[in-house]
């Protein structure tokens, strides 16, 4: 038992979109019907739904279109919640249970030794017209003990509705973002994470892209 990790991990952000979308369908095959969670089954069906549009644009982004992959990238933080709430509720159900987490099929990992504070957000950041027309160049201050730089950005949407931040991380503090709609404005901001905690992002910045 001692040499069984004693967590569930929760990092989602390095998995790629196919990575991601079966690793959520195999937690849910994992949680129908299991004896241990059944709390958890009572958004079964809300996250079945979920899965199946998430798996049908993943699969149909790879074919290309734009707006498909805009439907993809919106589902993706529906998902990784999803995934959150449910890891959650099962550390609740049954406490210092790997056992039980493993047969549900969750993501187990080894807890830290030691915990690190959150990065503090860039003191320095700056944007500017990418290479290609439709992409931005992010620039942040470089930080110490920095696992990776994030990098959010949302297609500024009218008064009254909710941004929809979509991320890329890169191991430098700076990326080209592309794949942005030209002529169009966003939100930008930008954090540095060392593999533990939220990150701390700069306040966010309005661009109109090339």
């Amino acid at each position: 038992m001692s040499a069984l990790p004693q967590v569930i991990s929760t990092s989602l952000t390095s998995l790629s979109h196919p990575r991601l979308a079966a690793y959520f369908t195999t937690v849910i095959s994992g949680v129908k019907g299991n004896k241990n969670y059944p709390g958890l089954q009572a958004r079964l069906e809300e996250y079945e739904t979920l899965r199946d549009n998430y798996t049908t644009a993943v699969a149909n982004a790879v074919k290309g279109g734009e707006a498909v992959k805009l439907l993809r990238n919106s589902l993706r933080p529906q998902v990784e919640a999803a995934l959150r709430q449910w890891s959650s509720e099962a550390t609740e159900a049954t406490p210092k249970d790997p056992v039980a987490w493993a047969g549900a099929h969750f993501m187990l990992t080894k807890p830290n030794r030691q915990s690190r504070p959150a990065l503090s957000a860039p003191i320095k950041v700056k944007l500017s017209d990418g290479k290609l027309k439709g992409s931005v160049c992010a620039r942040q201050n470089a930080q110490r003990n920095t696992r990776a730089y994030v990098y959010e950005y949302a297609l500024q949407v009218p008064e009254g509705q909710e941004l929809v931040w979509k991320y890329c991380l890169c191991p430098k503090n700076v990326a080209e973002i592309a794949g942005l709609l030209s002529g169009q404005s966003y939100w930008f901001r930008m954090g540095a994470w060392n593999g533990t905690g939220d990150t701390v992002f700069s306040a966010p910045e309005l661009r109109v892209v090339q």
